[in-house]
């Protein structure tokens, strides 16, 4: 059986998430961002850009999958 949950991530969207490894896949993302925006260094910055763009791409197959 699968749950949803739905999430606000900000003003403008509202997405149901189907399970909570949905929402861990999110919280990730949103971690590595943070970590992005606030480093200086460019080879740390560098390595988190892509993971980044691999987050959002794991998020864009699932979405896709709904």
């Amino acid at each position: 059986m699968t749950v949803a949950t739905t999430r606000i991530l900000s003003s403008n969207y509202c997405i149901v998430w189907r399970s909570s490894d949905d929402l861990d896949v999110i919280d990730k993302l949103q971690s590595i961002f943070h970590r992005w925006e606030n480093t200086a260094n460019a080879g740390e910055r560098s390595r988190l850009s892509k993971e980044v763009i691999a987050g959002c791409e794991s998020i864009e197959r699932q979405v896709y999958q709904l």
